[in-house]
């Protein structure tokens, strides 16, 4: 009983959550698709920043919500060095 107030009563996550990769692996990746179905090149997505082990998460950025997204987006979409 005393379990479910506190988590009642537990912060919402964070709109950025999405921008770390569910394994602990870090930030994912922000990526556009270049290459596939017509309907998707263009669309950005989120990737596992893992190489090669990586968990094989993959999210497609429009599917979160506008707020969301723009967290996301301001978290990860960084110039190029």
């Amino acid at each position: 009983m005393a379990a479910q107030r506190a988590a009642a009563r537990a912060p919402p996550p964070p709109l950025d959550a999405a921008a770390f990769c569910p394994c602990g692996g870090g930030e994912c990746l922000l990526l556009t698709a270049r290459k596939g179905k017509p309907e998707n090149v263009g669309r950005r997505f989120l990737k596992c920043p893992v190489d090669w082990t990586g968990c094989g998460h993959f999210m497609w950025l429009d599917s979160l919500g506008p707020l969301e997204q723009a967290a996301v987006v301001a978290r990860l979409d960084r110039p190029k060095a």
